[in-house]
Protein backbone atom coordinates (compact mmCIF):
# COMPACT_ATOMS: atom_id res chain seq x y z
CA UNK A 1 0.00 0.00 0.00
CA UNK A 2 2.84 2.36 0.88
CA UNK A 3 4.52 1.70 -2.46
CA UNK A 4 1.27 2.42 -4.27
CA UNK A 5 0.92 5.77 -2.56
CA UNK A 6 4.53 6.68 -3.29
CA UNK A 7 4.10 5.64 -6.92
CA UNK A 8 0.96 7.78 -7.26
CA UNK A 9 2.70 10.78 -5.69
CA UNK A 10 5.52 10.39 -8.18
CA UNK A 11 2.98 10.18 -11.01
CA UNK A 12 1.29 13.36 -9.81
CA UNK A 13 4.65 15.15 -9.72
CA UNK A 14 5.25 14.02 -13.28
CA UNK A 15 1.86 15.34 -14.32
CA UNK A 16 2.50 18.73 -12.75
CA UNK A 17 5.38 19.38 -15.13
CA UNK A 18 3.26 18.65 -18.19
CA UNK A 19 3.77 22.18 -19.41
CA UNK A 20 7.54 21.69 -19.37
CA UNK A 21 7.31 19.64 -22.56
CA UNK A 22 7.26 21.97 -25.57
CA UNK A 23 5.08 19.54 -27.44
CA UNK A 24 3.64 16.13 -26.83
CA UNK A 25 6.21 13.52 -27.70
CA UNK A 26 4.50 10.76 -29.64
CA UNK A 27 7.48 8.47 -29.15
CA UNK A 28 7.16 8.77 -25.37
CA UNK A 29 3.43 8.06 -25.54
CA UNK A 30 4.14 5.08 -27.80
CA UNK A 31 6.64 3.75 -25.28
CA UNK A 32 4.19 4.21 -22.44
CA UNK A 33 1.51 2.38 -24.46
CA UNK A 34 3.93 -0.50 -25.11
CA UNK A 35 4.65 -0.65 -21.39
CA UNK A 36 0.91 -0.63 -20.68
CA UNK A 37 0.42 -3.48 -23.19
CA UNK A 38 2.98 -5.60 -21.34
CA UNK A 39 1.62 -4.67 -17.91
CA UNK A 40 -1.89 -5.74 -19.00
CA UNK A 41 -0.60 -8.97 -20.53
CA UNK A 42 1.47 -9.86 -17.50
CA UNK A 43 -1.38 -9.17 -15.09
CA UNK A 44 -3.74 -11.45 -17.04
CA UNK A 45 -0.97 -14.03 -17.48
CA UNK A 46 -0.24 -14.10 -13.75
CA UNK A 47 -3.95 -14.40 -12.90
CA UNK A 48 -4.29 -17.31 -15.34
CA UNK A 49 -1.20 -19.12 -14.01
CA UNK A 50 -2.15 -18.51 -10.38
CA UNK A 51 -5.56 -20.09 -10.95
CA UNK A 52 -4.42 -22.92 -13.23
CA UNK A 53 -1.50 -24.10 -11.11
CA UNK A 54 -2.97 -23.08 -7.73
CA UNK A 55 0.16 -21.12 -6.85
CA UNK A 56 -0.75 -17.94 -4.98
CA UNK A 57 2.81 -16.71 -4.48
CA UNK A 58 4.62 -14.97 -6.07
CA UNK A 59 1.65 -14.23 -8.33
CA UNK A 60 -0.47 -12.46 -5.72
CA UNK A 61 2.17 -9.79 -5.09
CA UNK A 62 2.88 -9.33 -8.79
CA UNK A 63 -0.82 -8.95 -9.66
CA UNK A 64 -1.31 -6.25 -7.02
CA UNK A 65 1.68 -4.28 -8.25
CA UNK A 66 0.58 -4.68 -11.88
CA UNK A 67 -2.82 -3.22 -11.00
CA UNK A 68 -1.07 -0.14 -9.56
CA UNK A 69 1.09 0.33 -12.67
CA UNK A 70 -1.85 -0.15 -15.04
CA UNK A 71 -3.89 2.43 -13.14
CA UNK A 72 -1.03 4.92 -13.11
CA UNK A 73 -0.29 4.47 -16.82
CA UNK A 74 -3.95 4.74 -17.84
CA UNK A 75 -4.16 7.99 -15.87
CA UNK A 76 -0.84 9.35 -17.09
CA UNK A 77 -1.12 8.87 -20.85
CA UNK A 78 -4.27 11.00 -21.34
CA UNK A 79 -3.02 13.66 -18.93
CA UNK A 80 0.09 14.30 -21.00
CA UNK A 81 -2.08 14.57 -24.10
CA UNK A 82 -1.77 11.07 -25.48
CA UNK A 83 -4.31 8.43 -26.35
CA UNK A 84 -4.32 4.97 -24.86
CA UNK A 85 -3.82 2.50 -27.68
CA UNK A 86 -2.78 -0.47 -25.56
CA UNK A 87 -5.14 -3.42 -25.67
CA UNK A 88 -3.03 -6.00 -23.91
CA UNK A 89 -1.29 -8.86 -25.63
CA UNK A 90 -2.58 -12.42 -25.78
CA UNK A 91 -1.61 -14.64 -22.87
CA UNK A 92 0.28 -17.93 -23.13
CA UNK A 93 -1.53 -20.99 -21.82
CA UNK A 94 1.29 -23.24 -20.72
CA UNK A 95 0.79 -26.77 -19.47
CA UNK A 96 3.52 -26.86 -16.84
CA UNK A 97 4.32 -24.50 -13.99
CA UNK A 98 8.04 -24.42 -14.77
CA UNK A 99 7.39 -23.27 -18.35
CA UNK A 100 4.81 -20.72 -17.22
CA UNK A 101 7.23 -19.21 -14.70
CA UNK A 102 9.99 -18.97 -17.29
CA UNK A 103 7.62 -17.43 -19.82
CA UNK A 104 6.44 -14.84 -17.31
CA UNK A 105 10.04 -14.03 -16.37
CA UNK A 106 10.87 -13.56 -20.07
CA UNK A 107 8.04 -11.04 -20.48
CA UNK A 108 9.11 -9.20 -17.33
CA UNK A 109 12.60 -8.77 -18.80
CA UNK A 110 11.05 -7.47 -22.01
CA UNK A 111 9.13 -4.96 -19.90
CA UNK A 112 12.39 -3.92 -18.20
CA UNK A 113 13.87 -3.35 -21.67
CA UNK A 114 10.89 -1.17 -22.65
CA UNK A 115 11.33 0.91 -19.51
CA UNK A 116 15.10 1.11 -20.14
CA UNK A 117 14.47 2.37 -23.68
CA UNK A 118 12.14 5.06 -22.35
CA UNK A 119 14.70 6.06 -19.73
CA UNK A 120 17.51 6.19 -22.30
CA UNK A 121 15.52 8.29 -24.76
CA UNK A 122 13.69 10.54 -22.32
CA UNK A 123 16.16 11.20 -19.53
CA UNK A 124 14.24 14.10 -18.02
CA UNK A 125 14.28 13.89 -14.21
CA UNK A 126 10.49 13.77 -14.20
CA UNK A 127 10.40 10.78 -16.57
CA UNK A 128 13.06 9.05 -14.51
CA UNK A 129 11.03 9.55 -11.31
CA UNK A 130 8.01 7.96 -12.95
CA UNK A 131 9.61 5.10 -14.90
CA UNK A 132 12.40 4.08 -12.54
CA UNK A 133 10.15 2.56 -9.82
CA UNK A 134 8.09 0.72 -12.45
CA UNK A 135 11.27 -0.65 -14.02
CA UNK A 136 12.58 -1.77 -10.64
CA UNK A 137 9.32 -3.58 -9.89
CA UNK A 138 9.48 -5.38 -13.24
CA UNK A 139 13.03 -6.48 -12.44
CA UNK A 140 11.97 -7.66 -8.97
CA UNK A 141 9.14 -9.65 -10.57
CA UNK A 142 11.66 -11.23 -12.94
CA UNK A 143 13.77 -12.28 -9.95
CA UNK A 144 10.75 -13.66 -8.07
CA UNK A 145 9.65 -15.70 -11.07
CA UNK A 146 13.10 -17.09 -11.87
CA UNK A 147 13.68 -18.02 -8.22
CA UNK A 148 10.32 -19.79 -8.14
CA UNK A 149 11.16 -21.59 -11.41
CA UNK A 150 14.46 -22.80 -9.92
CA UNK A 151 12.63 -24.01 -6.83
CA UNK A 152 10.10 -25.92 -8.95
CA UNK A 153 12.88 -27.45 -11.05
CA UNK A 154 14.80 -28.51 -7.92
CA UNK A 155 11.69 -30.05 -6.35
CA UNK A 156 10.99 -31.99 -9.56
CA UNK A 157 14.56 -33.32 -9.61
CA UNK A 158 14.34 -34.39 -5.98
CA UNK A 159 11.00 -36.10 -6.60
CA UNK A 160 12.41 -38.00 -9.60
CA UNK A 161 15.46 -39.14 -7.61
CA UNK A 162 13.29 -40.29 -4.73
CA UNK A 163 11.04 -42.26 -7.06
CA UNK A 164 13.97 -43.85 -8.91
CA UNK A 165 15.69 -44.88 -5.67
CA UNK A 166 12.66 -46.86 -4.45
Amino acid sequence: MRRSIIFLIICLQFLCIRGAFAQINEELIGGLNRALDFELKLKRQCEYNRDKFDVPMPYHRIILEKEDKIGALTDLIPRIGGKISAKGLAIDKGEFLFGALNSDAYYEIQLVQIYDAILAKFGHPEVIRFISPARNHAYQHFMLLTNMAQKVMYENLVDKRLKSSK
